[in-house]
């Protein structure tokens, strides 16, 4: 199972496991997890580059993906903290449309 949580205070997210739904290569729901996240963190990266939020941490393993956002100090923290929720929420509602279509392949947990 694809574990998520989402701590939108922090502006915190990871991701972890497998959904086990085929073989490996051919499991679609881990591929579009992955290519969700993935998206993500790239969005996050770009915007980061752009000064339009603040410092993006991320770890990936296989299987793991974490992504920390700390926009304190920048403008506030008002604009880039909402550009960043902008850019998580974006992929969180297509990883919830995956969830409603395979409920026992991902759990999410926001916060």
């Amino acid at each position: 199972m694809i574990r998520i949580h989402v701590n939108w205070t922090e502006s915190r997210f990871e991701a972890q496991g497998h959904a086990n739904w085929a073989e490996p290569g051919k499991d679609i729901v881990c591929a579009a997890v992955s290519i969700l996240t993935q998206t993500m963190l790239k969005s996050l990266e770009e915007a980061e580059e752009r000064e339009e939020i603040g410092t993006v941490k991320a770890e990936m393993e296989k299987g793991m993906l974490r992504i920390r956002v700390k926009n304190e100090g920048i403008n506030n923290g008002y604009w880039p903290k909402r550009r960043t929720s902008r850019i998580m929420e974006f992929a969180m509602t297509g990883l919830r449309m995956i969830r409603e279509r395979y409920p026992e392949r991902i759990e999410i947990e926001e916060e």
